[in-house]
Parts: C-alpha cells; sequence; structure tokens
C-alpha cells in the first residue's frame, strides 16, 4: 500500500508539514516534534476534544508522528518477536506494545497489517525514536553466522503521507460521505485502501477509542489541503491540535499517560493485559522478562 508514496520535507530551511499554512489561518499554536517539524498543539478557539467527540467528531493533523514501516518476506517471524500483542493478518490492526529485551518498554504503537509482507507501526508518543531504533536493531540481528529477518526492510516512513486523523460519533457519516456510505469503510480493528471522492486513494487504518470510532487517514501531500478543508466543511467536524487530541485519548486508551515519559519504563504484565494489549505466553522478546 505504501510503494507509490513520496518523501515531502515541507518548505526550504525549516522543515514544515503540508498543512502548516492551514494550521497558521486557524490560529493553532506549534510545539517542535521529535521530527523537527512543527506540531500542533491546540488551536484557540476549537472546542473541548472530548465534548466534539461525543457530539460531532475531531479532526487532527498528525504530522510529525513517526512511522515504520517493516516489509519483507520474513515479516511474519519479525512481528512474532518484535510485538508482545496477537499477531495480525493481512488488513488487521491493534495496538501493540514493543519490548526491550529487558522487558522494559521501548513504546506501544498503533500497528496496521497492509500487505502480506507489510506492517505499518504509527507512533506520536515521546517514545517513538526508541521504538524505531529497537525495531531497526532487532530486524538486525545475527548471531553465529544466522541472521533470522534477512531480507527485512525497516524504514523510517513518517513523512511520505500525511496522517490525518477523524475520531467521533460522526466519524463515519463523514468519511463515507466519501466512498459511498458508512459501510464501506473498515471496521474498528481493520485496516484498507480507500478512494475518496473515487479518484483520492488513501490508507485507512480505523479503531475504536471511548466508543467512537477513530480513523487515521494517510493521504498523499500534494493532496492533504483539499482534504483537509473538505473535512472541516462539515459542520460537525472540529479542527484539534495534537496536545487536545492526547488529552482526550488518554481515557480510552490508558497507556498514553505511561508513554509521556522518554526515561526507562517498566510495566507489569498484569497493566498490559488489563488494557487487552499482550498476547498469552513469552514467546516475543522481552517475554520471559515482563
Amino acid at each position: 500500500m505504501m510503494d507509490n508514496a513520496r518523501d515531502t520535507q515541507g518548505l526550504t530551511g525549516e522543515k514544515r508539514g503540508a498543512l502548516y499554512e492551514e494550521h497558521v489561518l486557524l490560529g493553532a499554536s506549534f510545539a517542535q516534534g521529535e521530527l523537527g517539524i512543527p506540531t500542533t498543539v491546540a488551536y484557540a478557539s476549537a472546542q473541548a476534544a472530548d465534548s466534539a467527540v461525543r457530539e460531532g467528531c475531531v479532526l487532527a493533523d498528525a504530522t510529525g508522528m513517526r512511522v515504520i514501516l517493516s516489509s519483507g518476506a520474513p515479516l511474519e517471524g519479525f512481528q512474532q518477536a518484535a510485538f508482545a500483542s496477537e499477531s495480525l493478518s493481512v488488513g488487521e490492526s491493534a495496538f501493540g506494545p514493543v519490548l526491550l529485551g529487558d522487558g522494559s518498554l521501548a513504546s506501544i504503537p498503533l500497528l496496521a497489517r497492509s500487505g502480506d509482507d507489510e506492517l505499518l507501526a504509527f507512533d506520536m508518543s515521546p517514545r517513538a525514536s526508541v521504538m524505531a531504533a529497537w525495531l531497526s536493531f532487532v530486524s538486525s540481528i545475527e548471531q553465529d553466522g544466522f541472521a533470522p529477518y534477512q531480507g527485512l526492510d525497516v524504514t523510517d516512513v513518517s513523512t511520505r503521507l500525511v496522517p490525518l486523523v477523524l475520531w467521533g460519533h460522526t466519524a463515519p457519516a463523514v468519511l463515507g460521505d466519501y466512498v459511498g456510505g458508512a459501510d464501506a469503510l473498515p471496521a474498528p480493528g481493520s485496516v484498507a485502501s480507500l478512494m475518496l471522492d473515487g479518484r483520492i486513494s488513501c490508507v485507512c487504518i480505523a479503531t475504536e477509542l471511548a466508543g467512537e470510532n477513530c480513523y487515521l487517514l494517510m493521504v498523499p501531500p500534494n493532496l492533504a489541503r483539499v482534504i483537509w478543508r473538505s473535512l472541516l466543511s462539515f459542520q460537525s467536524v472540529s479542527p484539534v491540535g495534537l496536545a487536545q487530541l492526547w488529552a482526550a485519548a488518554r481515557d480510552a486508551a490508558p497507556w498514553l499517560d505511561a508513554l509521556a515519559t522518554t526515561d526507562k519504563l517498566s510495566l507489569s504484565r498484569s497493566d498490559l493485559e488489563s488494557w487487552g494489549i499482550v498476547r498469552d505466553g513469552s514467546d516475543f522478546i522481552g517475554g520471559r522478562a515482563l
């Protein structure tokens, strides 16, 4: 699904996302993101995100989020070793813990199995760089001349597409308007390619937060402004910054509070089990030490 994506570095000099000028027009405040790209914090006149999710839906530009693509024939074994969640089949998505060898937590990205030999990991937490570095390290493990994941490519594709988050009560109706109805959208826990208005190809990862549908749309940079403005034309859609989005999502995804630190982080198996994001057994890296 990622084959036709293109890299974009924004403007000359300071790197900026494709929607930077749109956010300026809306009075956004910014913070320097992990990738060196300004990320939205909040909009001064925005409705409170939690109420907007219940009554309508929120739209956020997640530019600056780390996106790691693992691809190649050894993907199946790599997925089982590197991620502590249930292994995903093609078309499935879920949050998946990444543990270091000592059982401490690298991060908990949103995973999407986008192809037979493709797995995407999305992380906009402060721990994203730890997760990215660890996955790269694991993919290159070699012992006594044996490299179990030889041929696997782990690539940072964070700037190839523009990530938009649409979350809330009216999100299925809003997004469904572009694809012939909500029935054409992926169900929570799924990933699919969508053709918006029959002409704009995007990747859509669907999950559920606080009982409401949440869609992560990966859209082409050259069409991001068109899509952004079109989504905001719906009366029920409210723009929110990433800090506002994070605050609203914490109750629905309680591990977000834990991910706010860049210090060494150790969580118990009972914590991960209570959140429903770890599989039985210890057949994954860090599992025996967990």
